[in-house]
C-alpha cells in the first residue's frame, strides 16, 4: 500500500489541493498478475472519493516488473534505459 498526502496546488492531477489523500494498493492476484487499485479523496475538489482498479498483466509470458514512479519522476532518460534493457534481452534470446 502507498499512502500519499501533502499535495500542492501545483501537482499535475487536475483538482489536487493540500487536502488530497491518495491510497494505492498493489495486490498479487495470480502468477504474473497484479491488480492496481487507487482511491482518491479531496473534499476541496470532489463531493465524494473516487476509485479505479486496473489489472497489470505481463506482455507475452514475461514476469511483470513494476518501477516506482516517484523514483523516476522527471527522469527523462528512463525510456532510453528501459529500451536498452529490452534490446539486451532480445539479444540474449
Amino acid at each position: 500500500m502507498v499512502d500519499t498526502i501533502n499535495f500542492s496546488g501545483e501537482t499535475n492531477l487536475s483538482g489536487s489541493s493540500p487536502a488530497m489523500h491518495l491510497v494505492e494498493r498493489f495486490t498479487r492476484v495470480g502468477a504474473g498478475m497484479v491488480t492496481y487499485a487507487v482511491a482518491v479523496t479531496n473534499p476541496d475538489t470532489w463531493i465524494a472519493p473516487w476509485t479505479a482498479e486496473i489489472p497489470l498483466m505481463p506482455l507475452d509470458d514475461e514476469v511483470p516488473q513494476i518501477y516506482e514512479y516517484a523514483y523516476h519522476e522527471e527522469n527523462y532518460s528512463v525510456d532510453t534505459v528501459l529500451r536498452g534493457a529490452r534490446l539486451e534481452e532480445l539479444a540474449a534470446e
